[in-house]
């Protein structure tokens, strides 16, 4: 297996998939697709994509080419939540409760059409598990450390600020 991790969304992102002979380069550009999602949807970077719609730009620079079906996603979450998910705050547009597994989708979707057959990909805790890997996931409480749950996610995932990861079996 390959398993690499770096900073990117405000917290530690790993990819972990099965080794193959592209598997380095599939996951530097699934980390690239996840960096790009972090510039252009943060909103605290400014004169990026969100900073521009948010400040009304005239001519602004074009979106990226996910920025579409982001915004979709948004509606049908606010929409599915009863507005108990509103992408905005204080009049402007913020995308900080999905723009984190968003990334982590669409970076899962790049290594599964490049052939990678299972990887777990977390994002601080938006995890995403597919392919033929069951993967164990332990729920831990912040107040005391102990284990609330322990999930088997295949196939699935799961956004929480409480995941603690458990063994890998790809």
């Amino acid at each position: 297996q390959v398993h690499r991790c770096r900073p990117l969304l405000g917290t530690f992102v790993s990819i972990q998939v099965r080794e193959s002979e592209f598997a380095q380069e599939q996951i530097n550009q699934a980390f690239a697709i996840i960096q790009e999602v972090d510039l252009q949807a943060s909103f605290f970077r400014h004169d990026n994509w969100l900073d521009q719609i948010n400040r009304q730009v005239l001519n602004p620079t074009p979106p990226p080419l996910w920025a579409d079906r982001l915004l979709q996603l948004c509606d049908e979450m606010a929409i599915q939540s009863e507005g108990a998910f509103a992408p905005h705050h204080n009049g402007k547009l913020d995308l900080s409760g999905i723009a984190k597994g968003f990334a982590v989708d669409l970076a899962t979707e790049y290594l599964i059409d490049c052939g990678v057959q299972s990887g777990v990909i977390n994002a601080g805790g938006d995890l995403r598990v597919f392919g033929s890997l069951n993967y164990e996931v332990q729920l831990v409480s912040p107040l005391d450390g102990h284990t609330l749950q322990i999930l088997s996610l295949k196939n699935q995932s799961i956004a929480t600020s409480v995941v603690q990861i458990g063994a890998l079996n790809i």
